[in-house]
């Protein structure tokens, strides 16, 4: 996964085609564009077996006793992995998806929980872009607050 680039998702992102392709049709039907704070992209791949198991979820093709362990590379494929740094209102939520060519599938989620967030915040700090927080946070009446994000009112040491 160190391999892996990882770019914020704005407005004005630019993705491989390919890419860009599958995180639209994934986001679309995930429903999830609001959350995503970052994507993750690129070499890191995962290798999958592509055995003849008869059963696909307790195959450990990874025993040196295997039939397949021996095989040629190509029944070894790497697939392209995906994934999506998404905020919820009390973690960090992480899905990983691996790239079939034809679509994604998803192979493992992790979560992060967060400390309480101080309220007011803007959207840049919310979801973790505090270098492009402006500091300020505009109400409805005109008037305007501070951002109480942590990264604004403690110095660093």
């Amino acid at each position: 996964m160190r391999d892996m680039t990882w770019v914020r998702f704005t407005k004005d992102l630019k993705l491989p085609m390919s890419v860009g392709l599958l995180v639209k049709a994934v986001l679309a039907q995930m429903r999830i564009a609001r959350h995503v704070s970052a994507i993750g992209y690129g070499m890191g791949t995962v290798p999958a077996a592509d055995c003849n198991c008869t059963d696909l979820w307790r195959c450990r093709c990874d025993f040196p006793d295997h039939p397949f362990r021996a095989a040629p590379s190509d029944f070894w494929p790497d697939y392209p992995l995906l994934a999506f740094k998404v905020r919820g209102t009390a973690s960090w939520l992480r899905l990983w998806l691996l790239d079939t060519g034809a679509g994604a599938v998803l192979v493992a989620e992790d979560t992060h929980p967060l400390p309480p967030t101080p309220r007011p915040i803007t959207r840049a700090c919310f979801m973790d872009w505090c270098d492009t927080c402006t500091g300020r946070i505009a109400s409805t009446s005109g008037a305007s607050d501070s951002c109480r994000c942590t990264h604004h009112t403690q110095r660093p040491s």
